[in-house]
């Protein structure tokens, strides 16, 4: 069933979003391959993940992320014995009885031996010697080591407990609240499964249909991406017929971002310009101010925008926001007025 809406039983809006899940999916596997030192899973999802990377443009992580992937799918050719080890509690750490409480062995030195090092007592301030600053950094992974043996003992840091933060009361009534505002703010956006065309892709927040090149790039992200990553790994790592390092050329799909209203002005120059409508004026504006002569309250006695954002897009579309919160707002502000008794007749000038 999940495969025949993803491949757009229930309309294009349907199939878009129900990909985007699966993303988010793909997300949390890789995160729960950490919290379990999961091997399997883990280069089960990194291997997906890679023509995503290809997709969006993130060449860095599109490169070397290959790369890390190919290495632990041939480590056992490569280097015997490694794989045992890395299925044996070998990519992540754990530090606490808590389960699903893993991390990723990059993220434990920042908590730790890096945390020490940047915190009071670290290198921040410690010296000018070179010699003793190459003394410092040799052993800084003891003192590192002393410091959190010390908190310990003091019973500052307690590694001991088995029990998630999150399941503690406070934790679960707040995780409960924001549960339900996001699913009351999904409410008030478009249904991706109720809309009146299932052969146009819409856009939940402002419900506004997007254009035929925008449709093909989000819908057919995956395959875009899949194409490069093959592409990738035949012609620099099979073939070498192009160098590993050669710039990866992007795939430059378009969004959501670019249903902006913008315009094209010709200046002086009689260069053609493209004029989008942003929501970072303000911060523009407060450069601007710092160079030139700009009086804030001045510029602020205007409207900064041809419609209010918060109601409706830039082209005029209105925002499917909770519009009965500016209601409450307004009736909380005002003085409240009895009704008289009896038959009344109200005439509003």
């Amino acid at each position: 069933m999940w495969t025949s809406l993803g491949l757009g039983e229930l309309g294009k809006t349907a199939q878009f979003w129900l990909n985007y899940m699966d993303r988010v999916w793909l997300i949390l596997q890789f995160q729960r391959a950490t919290k379990e030192n999961n091997f399997d899973l883990h280069l089960a999802s990194l291997q997906r993940m890679c023509s995503l990377f290809f997709s969006y443009d993130h060449q860095n992580y599109a490169r070397y992320t290959m790369v890390y992937f190919l290495s632990l799918l041939n480590i056992s050719e490569t280097h015997p014995g490694a794989e045992e080890l890395l299925r044996h509690n070998g990519f992540s750490v754990k530090r606490s009885q808590i389960p699903m409480s893993r991390n990723a062995v990059d993220i434990t030195i920042e908590q730790t031996i890096n945390r020490h090092a940047k915190c009071h007592g670290g290198i921040i301030g410690f010296s000018r010697n070179y010699s003793a600053y190459h003394r410092w950094c040799t052993t800084r992974h003891s003192r590192a080591g002393y410091q959190q043996a010390t908190m310990e003992m003091a019973d500052m840091d307690n590694m001991e407990s088995t029990s998630h933060k999150g399941l503690k009361s406070s934790h679960i009534i707040n995780s409960e609240q924001d549960t339900c505002k996001v699913l009351a703010a999904f409410h008030n956006f478009v249904n991706p499964f109720v809309v009146e065309n299932k052969n146009v892709l819409y856009c939940l927040s402002s419900g506004a249909p997007v254009s035929d090149e925008i449709e093909h790039d989000l819908l057919q992200a995956d395959n875009i991406g899949k194409q490069a990553y093959d592409k990738f790994v035949t012609q620099r790592l099979v073939e070498g017929t192009v160098s590993f390092h050669h710039p990866i050329k992007k795939c430059k799909l378009k969004t959501f971002v670019q249903l902006a209203k913008s315009c094209k002005i010709s200046g002086q120059s009689k260069k053609t310009k493209e004029v989008k409508a942003e929501r970072n004026v303000f911060g523009q504006l407060v450069l601007l101010a710092m160079k030139h002569d700009i009086s804030m309250e001045r510029v602020f006695s205007f409207s900064l925008g041809s419609v209010p954002w918060a109601l409706a897009t830039a082209d005029g579309v209105p925002v499917k926001t909770d519009k009965a919160k500016l209601m409450h707002a307004l009736v909380g502000e005002s003085n409240t007025i009895e009704r008289p008794a009896g038959e009344t007749t109200y005439i509003v000038h």
